[in-house]
């Protein structure tokens, strides 16, 4: 993913959790990010569905991970979104 399009797409997301007007859920699904510099960015929420390069912080056990599973305690990680703008229930 270029630099330019991941920069948009973490303005977007930030927006997003802000509930502010335009913002968008980063959606990084499959995103190869590896070399991304990332420093900064708030990715609470964002889809990171087969990402590369990404560690995410284990919900259950707080320990940091890549994948879909935790590799300590199995926890699942595809749902990040609890609590965020836009995923309340009902």
């Amino acid at each position: 993913m270029n630099e330019t399009k991941l920069k948009e797409i973490l303005r977007l997301h930030l927006l997003w959790l802000n509930n502010s007007e335009g913002g968008r859920r980063a959606d990084l699904t499959g995103a190869n990010l590896t070399d991304a510099d990332l420093t900064g960015a708030d990715l609470r929420g964002a889809d990171l569905r087969g990402a590369v390069g990404v560690m995410q912080i284990c919900t259950k056990c707080s320990c940091p991970t890549e994948g879909i599973r935790c590799k300590y305690c199995l926890n699942r990680l595809t749902d990040t979104t609890q609590g965020l703008p836009g995923t309340e229930p009902g």
